[in-house]
């Protein structure tokens, strides 16, 4: 079970990797990571990029699976840790994308 997370987060991890290479944002653009990371906790963000992915955005269509890929990557991450006792964690990509995704839901004032 503990190996089927790990396993699943890094290949999630490593999938957004490709999805933010595609959108041209490197793991040192922390402004562009940081808006980033303020769009996909944004519902009406998440709506705004699946219609124009509908509408043949080949760009929206990578921002919203990767915004897919966010979510899916967090609710593993708690999985593992409220089922397995342990906390699994993806590539560095991730880390860095991690930290720009708390400090835009956690912003210190």
């Amino acid at each position: 079970m503990f190996e089927d997370r790990i396993r699943e987060a890094h290949e999630i991890s490593s999938t957004i990797e490709r999805k933010l290479i595609a959108l041209g944002i490197g793991k040192d653009d922390h402004v562009a990571l940081a808006e980033l990371a303020r769009e996909s906790l944004d519902p009406a963000r998440l709506n705004e990029e699946r219609a124009k992915a509908e509408a043949g955005d080949r760009m929206a269509l990578t921002r919203f699976e990767l915004f897919g890929l966010v979510d899916l990557m967090l609710k593993v991450m708690e999985e593992s840790a409220s089922e397995d006792h342990f906390t699994v964690s993806g590539n560095e990509c991730w880390k860095v994308f991690a930290r720009a995704l708390y400090a835009q839901k956690y912003p210190k004032d």
